[in-house]
Formats: C-alpha cells, structure tokens, sequence
C-alpha cells in the first residue's frame, strides 16, 4: 500500500523538486547579475562614466515610488525587475552600439549579441563606450568580452586588426573569408611586438602610420592581457575576451584604452 503510494505521487514530487532546483537557479543568476551591474554603476561614479539603462537609474526612485505602502512592495519590485529584463532590449544606446561593431570584422559571424553591462561617456566628436557582452555563434558557442569603444568623428583610421598571436589562427578560421582578404604586415622595428601579434589591413602604408613606436610599446605592454585591436574610419575597438574580469582589471585596462585614444585626439 505505501509502495503504490510512493508510486503514485513520485511523478510529482520530482516535478516539484526540478521546478524549485528551476527558482533556486534562477533566483542564483539574478542575484550574480545583479552583484556585478551595481560593481559596474560603481565603476560608473568612479571612471565619471554614464549607465545606459535609464532603469538603472531610477530604479530605487521607481521602486520607492510604487512601493511606499507595504502592500504595495511587491508589486514595485516586481516592476523593476520586468524593466530590467526587457529594458536593455529596448535601449537606444544599446542598439546604436550593436550597429557600430556590425561594422567591424572581428564582431562579425555572431548569431546572438546580447550587451550585459554598458557604461558611456559622451565626448566633443562622439561616445566612448565600456561594456561586457556575450557574443553567440550559430553553433552555440559564446565568446564573453569587454570591450572599449570610441565612435569619434575626429578619427581617421584605416581598417586594421591587431590579434594576439596565439589565438589569431582560430580567431580567423572562425571569420573565413573575412578575415583573409587583407595581407600580414611585418613591423620589423619592433620584433617583440611582430611576434606577439598578427596584424593585418588593407592599405599598408596607413597602418604602419598608426602602429608607430609608441603604439607597439602600449601593445607590448598589454600582451598578458590578449587585447584585440580592430579600427575603421572614425572607430576602434580595443577588447578582452575570456572570463569575466575583476572590476579592477577592467579599470586598469580603461586607462591602457583612454591612453590609447589619447594618442590621437589631443
């Protein structure tokens, strides 16, 4: 009798369990993405930087509001949490942003593009960005990277990329015929940085203007870091792809980008 019982009930017991192993893993994620965008709205304060999400800023005003009556709480929170999962969807910023890096090869091939993280600065001839995104292929690998874009009208680049060594061989057998339809380019002066990168673009002669002395030096100087270079007219891309970063490392690697931009708009 205990037996047909047990039986009779296990179907929904394991239901049960699975649905709140479902919660319990919904409920661990929500709390991550939370701890690392208010990491981020920190760095925001700190580096004078702007969040994109407009909920993001208002939040606490909106919940304070729709939540002043206790009966009132859970309803105000539960809208805050509905903006903050379809907000980004709708973001302005975030579709400009998206359509800047559609320009770009090593942004290319992605099936999925969903931007985490953004903070933005707007400058005399455009905006920086400072964003973690995930970047999905066709065959649901994902690629996690953070990323320092400026959009400045004041910039004249050629299209070139710089990938470290390493990982360009994989790097450009992902992009195919994207990312062969440019030539290596050898910078003999600098050795170190000629065998820790693979540089390619379609005018030569520019791109050795822009990977001066000094340049290669900044690369040098990051190569731990694995940083990916892309430039194009008045935009550049300089990215770290892996794990996500510790908020110090991505405040490290933002001054190493603004030195970067530094070195042409003045």
């Amino acid at each position: 009798m205990n037996e047909d019982i047990f039986f009779s009930v296990f179907p929904e017991l394991v239901f049960a369990l699975s649905l709140l192993g479902v919660v319990f893993f919904c409920l661990y994620k929500y709390r991550f993405w939370e701890k690392r965008r208010l990491a981020f709205d920190r760095l925001a304060r700190e580096l004078g930087l702007s969040s994109d999400d407009p909920q993001l800023k208002y939040e606490d005003e909106l919940s304070e509001t729709l939540g002043s009556y206790r009966g009132k709480r859970f309803i105000g929170e539960i809208t805050v949490f509905a903006i903050r999962l379809f907000g980004p969807r709708l973001s302005v910023t975030r579709n400009e942003l998206k359509a800047l890096l559609s320009r770009l090869r090593l942004f290319t091939g992605f099936s999925n593009v969903r931007i985490v993280n953004l903070l933005t600065k707007d400058s005399p001839g455009g905006k920086i960005y400072l964003f973690e995104g995930l970047f999905r292929k066709s065959s649901n690998r994902s690629y996690y990277r953070t990323a320092f874009v400026v959009d400045d009208e004041r910039l004249d680049f050629p299209e070139c990329t710089v990938v470290p060594e390493k990982l360009a061989k994989k790097l450009y057998k992902f992009l195919g015929r994207i990312g062969l339809d440019q030539k290596d380019i050898d910078l003999e002066f600098d050795p170190e940085f000629s065998s820790s990168y693979i540089i390619r673009g379609a005018d030569e002669f520019k791109v050795r203007e822009i990977l001066n002395a000094g340049v290669c030096r900044w690369f040098v100087g990051l190569k731990e870091y694995n940083p990916h270079f892309e430039s194009k007219g008045d935009a550049f891309v300089i990215y770290f792809e892996g794990k996500r970063l510790e908020m110090d490392k991505i405040k490290t690697l933002f001054f190493a980008a603004d030195e970067f931009l530094r070195m042409w708009i003045h």
